[in-house]
């Protein structure tokens, strides 16, 4: 997020997706800066 506020409840959902997923972000990542298509990553349930 670059501008902005979230709700302290949406963030706390938030880092504890991105902690779950931590190794799936950086996939991801790495596949987008070779200007591929970052895939999916399973919502938090």
């Amino acid at each position: 997020m670059l501008r902005g506020r979230i709700p302290p409840r949406a963030s706390g959902i938030v880092k504890e997706w991105a902690s779950l997923h931590q190794a799936e972000l950086r996939a991801a990542w790495d596949r987008a800066r070779r200007q591929e298509a970052p895939g999916k990553i399973a919502p938090l349930e």
